[in-house]
């Protein structure tokens, strides 16, 4: 079951750290400090997406 679940829901978090960050790493260390930092990540992710569609200058 724990398999099933990381195969579904981690690889996202993964692939977002691996492309944004350029490794695995997180630069923070606690809760707090992850949250901060992939929601960061996240951000500059959605961002880029928006960049690249369609109709936008």
């Amino acid at each position: 079951m724990m398999k099933r679940h990381r195969a579904i829901a981690e690889q996202p978090f993964g692939n977002l750290k691996a492309r944004i960050f350029g490794n695995r790493r997180l630069l923070v260390r606690g809760l707090r400090g992850v949250r901060g930092e992939m929601a960061l990540a996240v951000l500059a992710h959605n961002v880029k997406r928006m960049a690249h569609m369609p109709g936008t200058s």
